[in-house]
């Protein structure tokens, strides 16, 4: 679950406890629904800010692998080639060694 979902939960929560509460509005009841209101709403910013910070490092991070892949495509196809070379090689050997008679 993440945590949008927990703290609508939450609101909910709470939104069904204040409404438990007697309809008259003491000071005590008025400061703390303001108190509620306050903490909610700084949450709820916090979790998009936290949402936000983390698409723009996701987007950060993909612009600089594509800058990377732009720049060093040559070192990159001979490293895909080696590898796949190797890993043939190695497929090779093991089936080889498999297959005695």
């Amino acid at each position: 679950m993440d945590k949008s979902k927990q703290l609508d939960e939450l609101v909910e929560s709470v939104e069904s406890i204040l409404a438990r509460l007697p309809e008259e509005a003491t000071p005590g009841i008025v400061a703390l629904r303001e108190e509620l209101d306050k903490a909610i709403l700084d949450t709820w910013t916090a979790v998009s800010r936290e949402r936000a910070e983390r698409s723009a490092a996701i987007d950060e991070f993909s612009q600089s692998l594509s800058e990377a892949l732009r720049a060093n495509r040559w070192i990159i196809l001979c490293a895909v080639v080696a590898l796949s070379g190797a890993a043939g090689f190695i497929a090779a050997r093991a089936r080889r060694r498999n297959f005695r008679p």
